[in-house]
């Protein structure tokens, strides 16, 4: 099969379609909607859209995310099953609500590494090194 071959059956699908429901009227597929589709319903159904670009043979993941009709319901749905697959797999005492304390002293690292622009760079609940007091925690210490 040659891809004019293709793109002539597609055509006379779509003709055929269009007599029996209007919907289809003036609707033209092409060989390419097809790896656009494709790729959509591998990513809609939870696959990495990285694994979509490598089998696309995109090197720029921008290209590919141009190809994926994800929307922003979806990847939240997808991430939350996600998040519930993996939770299942551990003990569950890691999983103890936060206290309001707790969360209190995390955003609290956060706000200090805002105030300095992101230099800290260190993990939560973790002190500085002594190279980067003088680069990020000298001025949020009072």
């Amino acid at each position: 099969m040659t891809t004019g071959s293709i793109g002539t059956w597609l055509r006379t699908v779509c003709e055929a379609l269009a007599a029996t429901d209007p919907r289809f009227a003036g609707v033209h597929f092409r060989l390419h909607d097809f790896r656009r589709l494709f790729v959509t319903d591998l990513a809609n159904n939870g696959l990495p859209i990285h694994i979509g670009a490598a089998l696309l043979g995109h090197f720029d993941l921008d290209t590919t995310r141009g190809y994926v009709a994800v929307f922003d319901e979806d990847v939240t749905r997808h991430y939350q099953a996600r998040l519930q697959r993996r939770r299942a797999m551990r003990p569950a005492e890691e999983y103890h609500p936060v206290t309001t304390q707790e969360w209190a002293e995390f955003e609290g690292h956060f706000d200090k590494q805002k105030g300095e622009l992101g230099s800290c760079g260190r993990l939560y609940a973790t002190l500085c090194t002594p190279t980067s007091v003088a680069r990020c925690c000298i001025s949020t210490r009072k």
